[in-house]
């Protein structure tokens, strides 16, 4: 028995003495690990998605040298193309029919102008009506429900929906014209917002206070109001003021690191808006500056005519007798373009064919 003792005993002895060498191993291999950890820091390298790896010099590929070893240089040219929009698929403008609207400003939008603009539309002969439901100052033509109309208070006051229901049962199309880049008021009281000149002050002008078409603000702000005007039963909006200034001012977009041109500018924000409003049902129109078509100033609006077709299902402009076949000339330069239905002249008096709406 004393022997079996001792044996146990010798036994416990000897598995206690391998913990400290088990502890000092684990101690080593932590200390070791810190050490390669912080001198491998070097070697870290971070890929364009975020992962990363390490690359130690004797894997690297030595660079290139010429023949008496000096370091071989490369030529290089940093080449700025312009942004190509044909790939641009869309089904603008399908199933139309013509226009023959009468066009009423914001100042006119009560619930008694809706019913007696809607009696004379119909006596006329016509079928719509256009009604200017956010100005260029920023004050909505009706009360909105959104909070953010409040919160800066430019809601209007009028309530529309009963009268908008009865103007719908005597089969008026309604087209609501919404100012998009131009919003004096929310340019003010909202800075954040504001188109920048080069310097950073906001940028003003004869139409009033420019907003930025990449402010991820404006953009929420103006899909969730034509998703109102669509509950509300509008058929159609189209966004006036889808431009830039027509001035060489330079510009600055703040939510942008670039330099984007006035042309990207615009079509990102039409895109973004045709795509958030399309499944809604409602039809998306612009309406476009005749100066620049005539003056050939598309590059500092924005609008260019070869894509606005593609991305709008009616293309829209003031116009007059002396220029309107030169306005549709060049909106509607593409063959595939129904200008009988898609290209919509603003006219003092009604055109003899093809859509319209009256301003007189």
């Amino acid at each position: 028995m004393r022997a079996h003792r001792n044996d146990v005993y010798r036994a416990r002895r000897s598995r206690g003495k391998a913990w400290p060498v088990i502890l000092w191993i684990l101690t080593g291999l932590i200390v070791l690990a810190v050490i390669l950890f912080y001198a491998g820091q070097k070697y870290i390298v971070y890929d364009s998605d975020g992962s990363l790896h390490v690359v130690f010099p004797i894997m690297e590929t030595p660079a290139p040298v010429t023949e008496d070893g000096q370091p071989e240089t490369v030529d290089t040219e940093v080449v700025l193309e312009d942004p190509d929009y044909s790939g641009i698929v869309s089904d603008a403008g399908k199933g139309l029919t013509e226009l023959h609207a009468q066009y009423l400003t914001a100042d006119k939008i009560t619930p008694d102008g809706l019913t007696r603009a809607a009696s004379a539309v119909k006596a006329a002969g016509g079928n719509a009506l256009v009604l200017q439901m956010k100005a260029p100052g920023g004050t909505l033509s009706w009360k909105s429900g959104v909070s953010d109309a409040a919160a800066y208070g430019v809601n209007g006051t009028a309530e529309l929906a009963d009268a908008i229901q009865t103007v719908k049962g005597q089969n008026i199309y309604l087209v609501a014209v919404v100012s998009t880049c131009v919003d004096t008021l929310m340019a003010e009281r909202y800075a954040a917002t504001a188109l920048q000149t080069a310097s950073g002050s906001a940028y003003t002008d004869g139409s009033g206070g420019w907003v930025d078409p990449y402010s991820t603000f404006i953009r929420t702000y103006l899909v969730s109001l034509c998703k109102e005007l669509h509950d509300l039963g509008f058929d159609e909006v189209a966004f006036s003021y889808l431009q830039q200034p027509l001035a060489a001012t330079e510009l600055k977009y703040a939510s942008q690191s670039g330099t984007p041109s006035r042309t990207d500018a615009v079509v990102s924000l039409a895109k973004y808006l045709r795509a958030n409003l399309t499944a809604t049902g409602l039809r998306v129109s612009a309406i476009v500056s005749a100066d620049s078509i005539l003056q050939d100033k598309a590059a500092q609006s924005g609008q260019d005519m070869a894509v606005f077709p593609k991305l709008f299902d009616r293309v829209c402009v003031f116009a007059t007798a002396d220029n309107v076949s030169t306005l549709q000339s060049a909106i509607a330069a593409d063959s595939s373009f129904d200008a009988a239905t898609r290209f919509v002249p603003f006219l003092a008096q009604a055109p003899e064919s093809g859509s319209y709406v009256t301003t007189g």
